[in-house]
């Protein structure tokens, strides 16, 4: 019989990790530390917030070691190591201490252990919920594929402020004209291309790879028509992060 492969955690799954428990942390106002580590305890990913306190450095990484090493959240675990509890020598007894202290918690994918997550800074509680919710945000990200078929559908009610919520804040629209940003600047580039082909009928032929969509496309309107349209799409965490548009306007022919 032959075992499932799982996909691992990747550099990518790492950084949404990170930026999701950092605005967990944001919306709470609380400064952290993050770390996440790969199924073999090696650092992915790190991020400290330069209000955090600089010991929450060095808990964050412990906390995930300790997550992954017992493949259980760190919360779960604190009971273990109290004077009477089974575990109590163990924080001690490796080479490499663990840390029972809320904020660590394993990443499963598939049912099978993949890596962990482990915040610092907060309280424990606080902690433990960011990175609950951190975990949460990765299981629900939408794929590019997606994104882009939402994408599609909002394009087509022409709702400028509906379209605009499939990219990030800080999202870049790169035209000839020359370069747009944020979410008012999706609108206006945007705004521009349905201005352009009100109406229209679209074909397209995308062609995606990993988080980057390569997308050739023609449309007609009733008085245009573009047949050489070429955009570019960068996916992040479940949205849009970047997009490229080029294409020539022409008289609609017969």
């Amino acid at each position: 019989m032959s075992a499932t492969a799982v996909a691992p955690l990747t550099g990518s799954d790492a950084q949404t990790l990170v930026r999701a428990a950092r605005r967990a942390a944001g919306a709470a106002g609380v400064p952290v530390s993050v770390t996440v580590l790969d199924a073999g305890g090696h650092l992915l990913a790190f991020h400290r917030d330069e209000r955090a306190v600089l010991i929450s450095g060095e808990t964050s990484t412990a906390k995930a070691y300790t997550a992954l090493q017992l493949n259980a959240p760190t919360a779960d675990l604190v009971d273990l190591v109290k004077p009477d509890g089974p575990f109590h020598s163990l924080p001690t007894a490796l080479d490499k201490p663990l840390l029972f202290i809320a904020g660590g918690v394993p990443v499963h994918r598939d049912g099978h252990l993949i890596g962990a997550l482990g915040l610092g800074g907060g309280a424990p509680e606080q902690d433990h919920a960011f990175a609950t919710a951190a975990l949460g945000e990765l299981r629900t990200a939408r794929t590019p594929q997606e994104v882009f078929a939402d994408h599609g559908t909002r394009l087509g009610t022409g709702d400028l402020d509906l379209i605009s919520q499939n990219y990030t804040e800080d999202a870049v629209f790169l035209t000839p004209e020359g370069v747009l940003t944020g979410r008012q600047g999706v609108k206006e580039g945007i705004g521009r291309l349905l201005a352009d082909l009100p109406d229209a009928d679209w074909q397209l032929t995308p062609q995606f790879a990993g988080n980057v969509l390569f997308l050739q496309w023609t449309a007609t309107s009733a008085a245009h028509q573009v047949t050489d349209g070429v955009d570019t799409f960068v996916f992040r965490d479940g949205l849009i992060s970047a997009q490229t548009v080029r294409y020539t306007l022409s008289p609609r022919t017969a």
